[in-house]
């Protein structure tokens, strides 16, 4: 029979409990007070702001703060850096190269991502995790007292800040590879410190920061292509001629290669046809027609790292492929396939079912671009349209151009967008496609994100807030009059602004949370049937609805 166990056991177990919560308390109220402290970094993105250092200046400065640090030395020879620029998909070629790479056993792969949805950590993963928080604060205290106390200068500004802070949490982890992703542009992005690149990369390229980067196709690719370094090999995605014109002539000027990176179908095909190798055929981690073109990319990227670096596994495996395949001009072995399948990236083409009302569901994606918004209301329509089938619904919702009933769903579009962007060319483009798919919107819904949650900007003016959303829910309106994409009426609750117009009703509500009661509220009273929920315009809206929904899994 087991001992009993005494008084002193159990009060000692007691003891290292209350040490461990004392512990973990005393944990967050540090890490909170580093948010605090970053929070002060944060300013604005113009490039030119009168009485404000250049953007040239700060880059130039920047490079300074990576040296006086002594991050040099790790940069350039340790990091063995992939570098990745574009305006979409470079978060996703980053998540791909970063799923292959470990998949292959390469050891610590670090990346570096922008911006972040719930929680700062999430923009230094290291082996697929976000950095802990106890490393986190380390480093961001070594960072902070470095600069403050011994270097006597002043903490550059917020993305810089956390671009130093980086390479910091990469060195102590003793990272083989760190995947950079752009931040903002290229020419003179941060993570552009990077002076000896293992290999870089331009993905797809649209309209996007115009203010910042120029205001045409071309000038935009110039900016982006400012990471190009002599003698490196960049690669890019297929993209329209004025764009390729100025990769080119950027290449010329730097004195590299550049390749425009062979697709894979999801057969496990290249372009021309030819299989791949393997066993079977490619099932992306990450949905949409458009991931194959980021994947395409990823792929090229890990095998020029691995030539670079003369990584013997990766090699061996490319080599093996090549034995069974010697016709195939892309080779992909199992390895690629089986970390292509496993990546992940959250916010981009994400399915949430809500524990709260089992028929509501959210489809999120952070699309702010114009072609992106396109891309994600394809992506909401094919699941829409693959319910209404297996309903047995017809698939015309219309009759002469107007709405007819949606079935068993009640679909939702939940939008905001940041004031710089257009609302008209963001819900334009989604509009047309939802119409040319026949997929009905229920209800139109606008509400702020929680940005103070992000560590981003502070929400304080709640008027000005709930203005902007109005003049959202008003463009939607005056889209309606054009294209006839009718919404219904959706609440009448105090809590919500819902304006009626000649083709319908919008909602405005004042916070995330608000948002998701009235969701969860409408999903109850339509029970069985569905309430399906697309989430997009904002990268900060997909991560406060997450945060919201404890979906996100940042420890």
């Amino acid at each position: 029979m087991p001992e009993p166990v005494s008084i002193h056991q159990n009060d000692k177990v007691l003891f290292l409990r209350e040490e461990e919560d004392h512990a973990q308390n005393q944990l967050e109220a540090d890490y909170e007070k580093c948010l605090n402290e970053l929070a002060k970094t944060i300013s604005g993105k113009n490039r030119n702001v009168s009485g404000d250092i250049s953007w040239e200046d700060q880059f130039k400065t920047l490079h300074e703060y990576v040296d006086e640090l002594n991050l040099r030395h790790f940069l350039e020879t340790q990091s063995n850096a992939i570098h990745v620029a574009g305006t979409k998909g470079k978060g996703s070629t980053c998540a791909f190269c970063e799923s292959v790479l470990l998949e292959n056993k390469v050891k610590n792969v670090g990346l570096f991502t922008s911006p972040h949805l719930v929680d700062v950590r999430e923009r230094f993963r290291i082996n697929g995790e976000p950095v802990g928080k106890r490393e986190f604060i380390e480093a961001f205290w070594w960072t902070k007292t470095t600069i403050e106390k011994e270097l006597k200068m002043e903490l550059p500004a917020y993305f810089r800040f956390l671009f130093l802070l980086g390479l910091k949490i990469f060195k102590d982890a003793r990272t083989e590879c760190l995947i950079l992703e752009v931040g903002l542009g290229g020419r003179l992005d941060a993570t552009n410190c990077v002076r000896e690149p293992k290999v870089v990369a331009v993905t797809s390229l649209g309209l996007d920061h115009v203010e910042v980067l120029g205001d045409t196709i071309e000038k935009i690719a110039w900016e982006k292509a400012g990471i190009f370094k002599n003698k490196t090999r960049a690669f890019t995605s297929p993209q329209v001629p004025e764009a390729m014109k100025s990769l080119e002539r950027k290449k010329e000027e730097v004195g590299c290669e550049l390749v425009v990176a062979r697709q894979i179908d999801l057969d496990g095909n290249d372009e021309d046809g030819n299989n791949t190798g393997g066993e079977e055929k490619v099932e992306l981690g990450l949905s949409g027609p458009h991931q194959r073109i980021n994947a395409s990319l990823a792929v090229e990227l890990v095998k020029e790292w691995a030539r670079k670096t003369k990584h013997r596994g990766i090699l061996a495996e490319l080599e093996k492929e090549r034995e069974k395949k010697p016709e195939a001009k892309l080779v992909l072995p199992d390895t690629f396939r089986r970390g292509l399948e496993k990546t992940r990236w959250p916010g981009r083409e994400q399915i949430v079912r809500d524990e709260h009302s089992k028929n509501l569901t959210f489809y999120l994606d952070g699309a702010h671009t114009e072609e992106s918004m396109r891309t994600c209301a394809e992506w909401f329509s094919a699941h829409v349209n693959a319910k209404r089938k297996k309903d047995g619904q017809h698939d015309n919702c219309y009759n002469d151009g107007k709405q007819l009933s949606s079935g068993m769903c009640h679909n939702v579009f939940l939008f905001n967008c940041m004031e710089e962007r257009s609302p008209k060319v963001l819900l334009s483009a989604s509009v047309d496609v939802l119409k040319s798919k026949n997929v009905r919107i229920d209800t139109a819904m606008f509400c702020p994100p929680d940005s103070s949650a992000l560590g981003l900007v502070k929400v304080e003016d709640d008027k000005k807030n709930l203005e902007w959303q109005e003049a959202c829910a008003t463009t939607w309106r005056e889209i309606e009059k054009v294209k006839g994409l009718n919404t219904s009426n959706f609440s009448n609750s105090s809590s919500s602004s819902s304006i009626s117009s000649s083709s319908g009703q919008t909602d405005v509500r004042a916070s995330v949370a608000g948002a998701i009661s009235a969701l969860r509220r409408k999903a109850d009273l339509v029970a069985p049937k569905r309430v399906d929920v697309l989430v997009a315009g904002s990268l900060y809206l997909v991560g406060d609805i997450l945060r919201q929904l404890k979906k996100l899994g940042v420890k």
